[in-house]
């Protein structure tokens, strides 16, 4: 009984220790000013960035919003997105590593 109980303990101290966070970090219509009447509707694109900091202060690399946006619009080969949402992810584990993704949507388009 006691072999289950400690393996019981373990799981609940991991799952105390780790977790994540997600939030949506903003909606935006375009990142650049646009004329719906003379541009052709694309698809729909993202684009991430990752970082990891040490003890939550210590930054290994650092996720951007910048370059998720950049690889976005290399994706939808444009440098214009229309109804761009971000989204920032953290990950926690055992509050030494913390694993954040910043992830950019839109639909990508085109002058006619």
């Amino acid at each position: 009984m006691s072999r289950i109980a400690m393996c019981v303990a373990v799981a609940v101290v991991v799952a105390l220790a780790c977790g994540c966070i997600t939030t949506s970090a903003g909606i935006a219509p375009s990142n650049r000013p646009v004329d719906m009447d003379k541009v052709v509707v694309g698809k729909s694109v993202e684009g991430t960035s990752w970082g990891m900091n040490i003890l939550f202060f210590l930054p290994l690399f650092q996720a951007s919003t910048a370059d998720a946006l950049d690889e976005a619009t290399t994706k939808g080969r444009t440098d214009t997105l229309i109804d761009i949402t971000v989204d920032n992810r953290h990950v926690f584990l055992f509050g030494i590593l913390n694993f954040q993704r910043i992830k950019v949507t839109g639909i990508s388009v085109t002058r006619k």
